[in-house]
């Protein structure tokens, strides 16, 4: 049940996130997550103009936390462009 209503509420936002998200956009995904499969991250790439997604390799839902270097240099990276 838990994992059925985790894909509901990433449905829903991506549904919102289409229509209100107007500036550049990073998302960031962790690549074993389990949780919210890494294939929902990727519809983001199609949904939201001028987004990018960077998934983060042996990161699971939390990658800010288990793999913080990278997910600060993602985020510079970005900002920077």
């Amino acid at each position: 049940m838990h994992h059925k209503l985790n894909i509901l509420v990433a449905t829903i936002f991506l549904a919102i996130a289409r229509f209100l998200v107007k500036v550049p956009t990073l998302v960031i995904w962790g690549a074993e997550g389990n949780l919210i499969s890494v294939k929902r991250a990727q519809l983001f790439s199609k949904e939201i103009k001028d987004v990018k997604v960077e998934i983060i390799p042996k990161a699971r839902h939390m990658p800010r936390k288990e793999k913080s270097e990278r997910v600060n240099s993602t985020i510079t990276d970005f900002v920077k462009d």
